[in-house]
């Protein structure tokens, strides 16, 4: 064994000795997907800043993912190959610490674009300069072929247009990184006429080309190849401005992997001796560095050639098996209105993740770059379940809550009487996860003062509000609340929304394909 191979074993170890005395194998956080030398960099985070696990792991990945762009992607199956896009949401109360480990994964990159700034600064003078002197003679527009190109990667507050001529100067890929993505949402409605941005960020996220036609513009801006990376943050009481119904419908909500820590108290600061964090800092900018290292060639008009990686054949294996566990589930379901079409976007992800656990691989000097293997594909599948076990107990959170505006519209959009079918096709309109209907009715059914009554098997009715006295959000605990004060009502559900939020959640590789067929089981 060589002396780098005994290093990272002896890392290994140390690694699962802290991740075990730090309780990280209780939040089913799958942290040893990553490198060594990463696992030991996200537990110096936690450690010494302080920052969350759960935040970490998803910012060093996004980060990772914009860094190696359209220089390498994965062959999916067939013709389907793709670039490593991840739209990445960070979700917690505010203070939990969701910016600093998204700043901190994104500072090399952004020293990279300080670089590229200062290139383009003395590129600009010298270009003014001869302009000035009469040896070049161009009308000095943006289609100008001899004006210098600003290349920059990581924008934060921008047009819809500007994100494209950024994009288009720089082929390689670029990163939406916001601190609160609701504004980004938002800004959809800046003009009167609206935004095409949601229109763009389906399209590059399914790698489709982008186009822009504007008066202002003498040359279209057209992307062949886009490959768009997107991290934000947003408070847990936001959610329900973005889980509406027009982004679940468009399915953008479905592209999305959220990160919802289940520990979601706030670290105490200690006074333990601080390690250096320029050292942290510099271990990944290594490994961000080395990815950027890999060049991003481009053919005829400027479109980016991929390197293009593809599966082993055990890797592939796994692939496909894990995959068609889902197509199997998904077929057993006859009524078109449950199928989950989130699911439908879990391959793309995995396979995008698996790609950039192998660059990291790599990067971080313990493994290679001429396919994806057997580990990158089980941690992909890994982290897929994970972030959907966030999706699913964020769901129910906001659920439980006794404000969830999405509650409220799924309710009030059902008819006095309901079969099950019905409810469930009601809240796919509005982004809500199947277990969460489920979860939701049986409470509301089983509390004697609760907004609605079972009456058969699959069947239900809303009882009118003179039959009951408690608030609707009481329905959901069946332990006596209806008999306390309203101030206390509301004190006991949130504190039972917690063990709603901690169920146990089947994820795409443990729901058994019977179960689909009850309409009365989640």
């Amino acid at each position: 064994m060589s002396s780098d191979s005994n290093i990272v074993s002896a890392m290994g170890l140390c690694n699962s000795i802290r991740m075990e005395a730090d309780g990280i194998s209780r939040l089913d956080l799958p942290l040893d997907v990553f490198p060594q030398t990463v696992q030991k960099l996200i537990l110096d985070l936690a450690a010494y800043e302080n920052y969350n696990v759960e935040f970490t792991i998803a910012a060093l990945l996004s980060a990772a993912a914009t860094a190696l762009g359209n220089a390498m992607q994965i062959a999916v199956k067939g013709c389907w190959t793709c670039s490593p896009s991840l739209y990445i949401l960070l979700v917690g109360r505010a203070g939990l610490g969701k910016t600093p480990p998204l700043n901190f994964a994104y500072r090399p990159i952004r020293e990279h674009d300080d670089t590229a700034a200062k290139k383009f600064k003395e590129e600009w003078d010298e270009w003014q300069r001869r302009m000035a002197e009469g040896k070049k003679k161009p009308d000095g527009g943006t289609d100008d072929p001899c004006r210098p190109r600003l290349v920059k990667t990581v924008i934060t507050d921008f047009t819809t247009e500007a994100m494209l001529n950024v994009h288009k100067d720089n082929l390689r890929g670029i990163a939406v990184v916001v601190d609160e993505v609701l504004a980004l949402f938002k800004s959809v409605n800046r003009y009167g006429n609206g935004s095409p941005l949601i229109e763009y960020l389906l399209s590059a996220y399914s790698g489709q080309p982008l186009d822009s036609v504007r008066k202002s513009e003498r040359m279209p801006v057209h992307i062949q190849k886009p490959c768009i990376n997107l991290a934000g943050s947003i408070q847990t009481l936001l959610l329900p401005d973005i889980f509406n119904k027009e982004y679940a419908a468009n399915g953008l909500l479905d592209r999305f992997l959220f990160v919802y820590p289940k520990n979601r108290k706030i670290s105490e600061w200690s006074d333990m001796e601080m390690v250096d964090n320029a050292d942290m800092a510099r271990c990944w900018k290594g490994i961000i560095d080395r990815i950027l290292s890999i060049p991003c060639m481009t053919g005829d008009g400027g479109t980016p050639i991929p390197e293009t990686l593809k599966f082993s054949k055990e890797a592939g294996e796994c692939f496909f098996g894990w995959y068609n566990g889902i197509i199997r589930e998904t077929n057993a379901i006859e009524d078109d209105s449950m199928v989950e079409s989130r699911k439908m976007k879990l391959n793309g992800n995995a396979a995008r993740i698996a790609l950039v656990l192998q660059a990291l691989g790599w990067a971080a000097g313990e493994s290679h770059k001429d396919y994806v293997g057997m580990e990158s594909v089980q941690g992909a599948i890994r982290l897929v379940g994970y972030f959907e076990d966030c999706y699913h107990r964020m769901q129910e959170a906001m659920v439980a809550d006794e404000a969830g505006d999405v509650k409220d519209a799924w309710l009030e959009s059902l008819p006095d009487r309901f079969t099950t079918a019905e409810a469930l096709a009601a809240a796919r309109r509005l982004g809500m996860s199947r277990r969460t209907v489920f979860n939701v009715l049986e409470r509301l059914a089983k509390n004697t003062n609760g907004r609605l009554r079972k009456t058969a098997h699959g069947r239900y009715e809303k009882v009118p509000s003179e039959n009951r006295n408690a608030l609707c959000t009481v329905a959901l605990s069946d332990d006596g609340t209806e008999d306390l004060p309203n101030s206390q009502q509301i004190t006991k559900v949130k504190e039972n929304a917690t063990e709603v939020q901690s169920a146990t959640v089947q994820n795409a590789d443990n729901v058994e394909p019977e179960n689909l067929l009850n309409d009365d089981k989640p």
